[in-house]
């Protein structure tokens, strides 16, 4: 873009050149420059070649050092959203925190050259995001979209001049402290149950459904009675309710199919749910708060007025696993009906099962025979 300029004074009408380039290779670097005011539009125009030649040399600089940070963040999205550039597939919601969580926290990074981004900065980050009171998880969080952004845009070449994530290997700020994962017990599900049953809770067959199946809120929500073989004994889980987008996606979480073992009990509970259903597709309950995401709040409740631990909603599937596993079913086999691919996920649950030590410690004789006697005596059957 060209164009002359002009103003008049008490002088007389003066000239100036503007002139506006843009990059071939990035349409977002569109340098500007204007030329002194001179009295003529001729020496004005003279300028031209000089004006040029340093916007010139400003592209060239600009092109050298790649994208802003912000344009590589809204690419990334983009290419996420649309399902072609991501190896590993994302789900919608966990993408939209991804960026979320970029542009809340980056925003000082935005217009600068994502080249000139480094570790230091990274590690300053991490260090805002603790003296706010941030917890590691978010800084994990934060890790995993720096690298995913980074990582995607260099194989994109939109960066030049580094080759990875100036994310990777940052160490995040704090301990690493590992809590106790919620669950519940054997005798607790029992009580859960039971107590909904009893008080004819809509949730009941909701919840004995994630109890005895370990699928996730969404594909429960989601569940037809088309998906039902109760000839095999099979549950075909392959779609999952979005709470957000309050619809029905043709995929699970994980982007995979699996059957799931019908339980002979809850084959029952299925079987009165189907006399029921009066037509209705859908196999369990149409609840206005689960419609909302509110299945959490509704358990955790319920589990407080009934006298057992408060647990959410997605610790029914923990407790799925969990139990099968302490009932002697290979986590192969768990894994496969529960939809996980991640051995570190499972190998939680396989130690809140116990049973990579269970039976350890029968070697030990200790206690004296007759004390021995007399305690097995105490728990012996009436």
């Amino acid at each position: 873009m060209k164009k002359i300029e002009t103003k008049t004074d008490n002088l007389g009408t003066w000239f100036r050149l503007f002139i506006r380039l843009r990059s071939k290779l990035n349409p977002t670097i569109r340098p500007a420059l204007r030329s002194d005011w001179f009295e003529s539009e001729a020496e004005a125009k003279s300028q031209e070649r000089k004006l040029v030649k340093e916007l010139e040399r400003q592209i060239h600089a600009k092109e050298h050092a790649g994208f802003s940070w912000g344009h590589i963040v809204e690419k990334w999205e983009q290419a996420l959203l649309s399902g072609r550039e991501s190896i590993r597939p994302i789900q919608p919601t966990t993408i939209q925190n991804y960026v979320n969580v970029l542009r809340e926290y980056t925003g000082d990074w935005w217009k600068a050259s994502a080249s000139h981004i480094t570790r230091a900065d990274v590690r300053d980050l991490y260090l805002k995001l603790d003296g706010r009171g941030h917890s590691r998880s978010m800084q994990q969080t934060m890790r995993s979209a720096l690298n995913g952004a980074f990582t995607w845009a260099i194989e994109n070449r939109l960066i030049k001049g580094i080759y990875e994530s100036p994310a990777r290997n940052v160490a995040l700020i704090g301990k690493k402290e590992e809590k106790m994962p919620e669950i519940l017990t054997a005798n607790q599900v029992r009580t859960l149950l039971k107590s909904a049953r009893d008080l004819n809770h809509p949730w009941y067959p909701i919840w004995a459904t994630a109890l005895f199946t370990g699928m996730r809120q969404g594909e429960l929500h989601a569940l037809q009675w088309e998906q039902l073989d109760f000839e095999n004994k099979l549950i075909y889980v392959s779609q999952s309710y979005d709470t957000k987008t309050r619809s029905v996606r043709p995929t699970t979480k994980g982007r995979w199919w699996r059957h799931v073992d019908m339980n002979p009990e809850l084959e029952i509970l299925l079987k009165e749910l189907k006399l029921n259903s009066a037509g209705n597709k859908w196999v369990l309950p149409r609840i206005r708060e689960w419609d909302k995401g509110s299945q959490a709040r509704i358990l955790r409740s319920f589990c407080v007025g009934i006298g057992i631990p408060s647990v959410k909603f997605h610790t029914l599937r923990a407790c799925f696993a969990t139990l099968l596993m302490q009932h002697g079913v290979a986590p192969a086999q768990v894994m496969a009906m529960g939809g996980w691919k991640d051995e570190k996920t499972m190998f939680i649950y396989i130690r809140r099962a116990g049973i990579e030590i269970r039976g350890a410690t029968g070697c030990l004789r200790l206690m004296p025979a007759k004390e021995v006697g007399r305690v097995l005596e105490l728990f012996k059957p009436t």
